[in-house]
């Protein structure tokens, strides 16, 4: 089926919004569109620390937009935090809205 961000390409600023496995298809539109003008947010939930740990090592961000990940597991997590962005917050428990 399709991404459910491939209107994606009609924006200039997203805002993507994943849980767990679901930050895949997310990470496949900020690798896309990171290099142009477009501003990308991420809101991610997640409570598998090791699927986290990976992706703050690998990631690419957005010098632009925020990421902003709520840890929601139990094993206390290994972050580097100097090597983390300012627009980069990680929380822990889930988003109070």
């Amino acid at each position: 089926g399709a991404s459910p961000y491939s209107t994606a390409v009609h924006y200039e600023d997203l805002i993507l919004v994943a849980s767990g496995i679901g930050i895949t298809p997310a990470m496949d539109i900020i690798n896309a569109y990171r290099a142009g003008s477009r501003r990308l947010s991420l809101i991610w939930s997640c409570r598998d620390a090791s699927l986290l740990e990976y992706y703050l090592q690998h990631g690419r961000f957005d010098k632009d937009g925020w990421t902003l990940i709520y840890y929601t597991g139990k094993r206390k997590l290994r972050l580097q935090r100097s090597s983390l962005p300012d627009t980069l917050c990680v929380f822990h428990g889930r988003p109070v809205w």
